[in-house]
């Protein structure tokens, strides 16, 4: 791990967006957005011609539908909302996907101690209503709120697909891990129609398939500074993220407080951080980015490097200046040098 510090005013932005060559090899580029999971989600892929690449683009699409109508919280009729209206004890039968996204977050939860958790949701529906009413919870609100919270109270059965340890007043939040399992599924079915060629961008959370042709990856520009400074990432076949606070926080009792809660603490974050992560899907780098901006810069890198094939960067911003980590790996991501 490398940690350095640097002057202030440090921003660190995945841009929505690559760059890639518009054809070759009998195939052209398609770009195509619509808006999921309350954001826009951009597919781009190399395809033989129009016909295929829209039938393709619209099998993603449908795929990242069908992930937001199991996990969404904001859909009275999802999967999500089904379980938060049970009382107590345990059910089967549960749509894979649930299954699977619980199954994915736990093991980051264990990893990271806690600092990730699916469970979240009792503390996220109380920094909503915060940020909605400009007034800051008390600490008996918060405290309330977190003794719904508690990954480990729940178990799964994947083979009957059951939920256990579930209490009535618990809830659901996949706001760290659901885009990037949306990006995930829709870059899978790409490839099921032969399309290996392709990226998936469901805000900011990318999967990233082939390169295109004639290109060893694509290329993830990544933004630094009010100056304009970038760096270009090359990469394939991987999960890319990059979380922060620059443009979801509120100010309220003269604290800037983040939209990224610390599950085990109850309270939203008040120092500012970014964190970018390169791991083997999206559905790893998503989740992998919330715990490293709960864990900061040394813990959170030192959680990436404990992950076969992750790297990652991570930006705190302090008095007078910031402090930058970084995996060992990561520098070699890049197509120019970050420093």
């Amino acid at each position: 791990m490398r940690v350095r510090v640097r002057a202030a005013g440090v921003a660190l932005v995945l841009l929505a967006g690559c760059v890639a060559p518009s054809g070759g090899a009998g195939v052209a580029r398609f770009e195509f957005v619509e808006r999921h999971m309350g954001c826009a989600a951009r597919i781009v892929l190399f395809a033989e011609d129009e016909r295929t690449a829209r039938a393709a683009a619209r099998a993603g699409f449908d795929a990242i539908g069908r992930v937001d109508a199991v996990l969404s919280d904001y859909r009275v009729d999802s999967a999500v909302e089904r379980l938060a209206r049970m009382d107590v004890g345990e059910s089967a039968g549960w749509e894979p996907e649930l299954i699977d996204a619980l199954e994915r977050a736990a093991r980051v939860s264990e990893e990271s101690g806690g600092a990730f958790d699916v469970t979240v949701g009792p503390l996220v529906r109380v920094w909503r209503e915060a940020r909605r009413g400009r007034v800051l919870p008390s600490a008996e609100v918060i405290d309330a709120a977190r003794g719904f919270v508690g990954w480990e109270r729940l178990r799964v059965d994947s083979r009957t697909r059951a939920i256990a340890g579930w209490r009535k007043g618990m809830r659901l939040d996949f706001g760290g891990i659901g885009q990037g399992i949306g990006a995930d599924r829709a870059l899978a079915v790409l490839r099921s129609m032969g399309i290996a060629q392709a990226l998936v961008d469901v805000s900011g959370d990318l999967a990233v398939g082939d390169p295109p042709p004639g290109e060893r990856g694509w290329r993830v520009l990544v933004m630094e500074g009010e100056d304009g400074a970038r760096e270009t990432l090359m990469v394939a076949r991987c999960g890319v993220t990059t979380s922060g606070d620059a443009e979801q926080f509120v100010e309220l009792g003269g604290e800037r407080w983040s939209h990224v809660i610390d599950p085990r603490t109850g309270w939203a974050l008040t120092r500012g951080v970014r964190a970018t992560v390169v791991a083997g899907d999206a559905t790893e780098a998503d989740a992998l980015a919330t715990a490293v901006l709960v864990l900061g810069v040394e813990r959170g890198i030192e959680l990436a490097e404990r992950r076969v094939g992750v790297e990652a960067r991570v930006v705190e911003r302090l008095v007078g200046g910031v402090v930058c980590g970084e995996t060992t790996g990561y520098a070699g991501l890049g197509v120019r040098g970050w420093w």
